[in-house]
């Protein structure tokens, strides 16, 4: 059987453009997830790293948190406030991924994307909050999310 030229460009075409549409965000037919942040590449950097990694950052404030050791610690933000990073004593530890709604809250996404293998969380009160604690090196992984969609991650990397 042999398939007619322009069905095969047509077909061709379709998975050229969406090649091309920007991040995958979550193939629903086989669940797989592309890691949308490489966690390694981004915590414990200084900001001048984490800036060739997600461009120029703009500042949000400074944080103040006597537990975590922050006096005086930059809060930046990177890709249209997709990540928000705390620095605490020089190295980015507190970081927020936002604008997440298009990925199910679930282990495997919420892991997925960070690109760090599945694992059953410490805490999953099943409506829409789960937590790692010491997993992977980081203090803590948290997510938050509602209605089956991922609101947003919070990696603690060191800091209480």
């Amino acid at each position: 059987m042999t398939i007619p030229l322009k069905v095969l460009q047509i077909g061709l075409s379709l998975g050229i453009l969406a090649a091309c549409s920007g991040e995958k965000q979550q193939d629903a037919a086989t669940n797989n997830i592309k890691a949308a942040y490489k966690l390694s590449g981004l915590s414990g950097k200084k900001e001048e790293e984490v800036s060739k990694i997600y461009g120029e950052g703009t500042k949000m404030g400074i944080w103040k948190d006597a537990r975590a050791g922050c006096v005086d610690c930059p809060k930046m933000s990177y890709k249209s406030d997709s990540v928000e990073v705390i620095f605490i004593n020089g190295k980015s530890d507190r970081i927020t991924l936002n604008h997440l709604q298009n990925y199910d809250f679930s282990d495997e996404v919420i892991l997925g994307l960070l690109d760090l293998p599945v694992a059953t969380p410490t805490f999953d009160n099943k409506s829409g909050t789960k937590r790692w604690d010491q997993y992977h090196g980081y203090r803590s992984i948290s997510a938050f999310g509602e209605k089956g969609k991922i609101n947003y991650i919070l990696i603690l990397s060191n800091a209480e």
